[in-house]
């Protein structure tokens, strides 16, 4: 018995208050707001436990605070490509008097968003998550 998890991305774009599928936007412009979406699809004979999944944040395009949203799931932030994760990744900035002090890290540094689900994703079963990205 094992899982095994399909994973789909897609995206749209924010447009004339309409939502236009990322393929039939063609070319996308600064300033606009990509929506993606994770769906995550058991299909196996057993739950996935511990099931996370990643995104990436391309280059060219920056996170927007406060859009990543999964149900029963926490997303965690890398900006570092993936290396480690935090709720508030945190960045040394020098200060007036020379002294280092740790600072929240700007959106613009975040390089992936993970999302963590405490239960299992169950034989069956389908998670959604999505975030937000607003091209540079």
């Amino acid at each position: 018995a094992r899982p095994e998890v399909k994973v789909e991305l897609s995206a749209a774009v924010e447009r004339d208050s309409e939502l236009v599928p990322l393929e039939k936007a063609s070319a996308v412009k600064p300033g606009e707001v990509l929506d993606w979406t994770i769906v995550s699809e058991n299909s196996g004979n057993a739950a996935a436990r511990d099931y996370k999944t990643v995104a990436r944040i391309p280059r060219g395009t920056e996170f927007i605070a406060g859009s990543a949203k999964a149900e029963g799931a926490k997303a965690v932030y890398s900006i570092d490509n993936g290396k480690s994760f935090s709720d508030k990744p945190t960045v040394e900035e020098k200060q007036a008097d020379g002294t280092v002090k740790r600072v929240a890290a700007p959106v613009a540094m975040y390089t992936d968003i993970r999302y963590e689900w405490s239960d299992p994703l169950v034989q069956g079963g389908k998670l959604s998550a999505s975030y937000k990205l607003r091209v540079k």
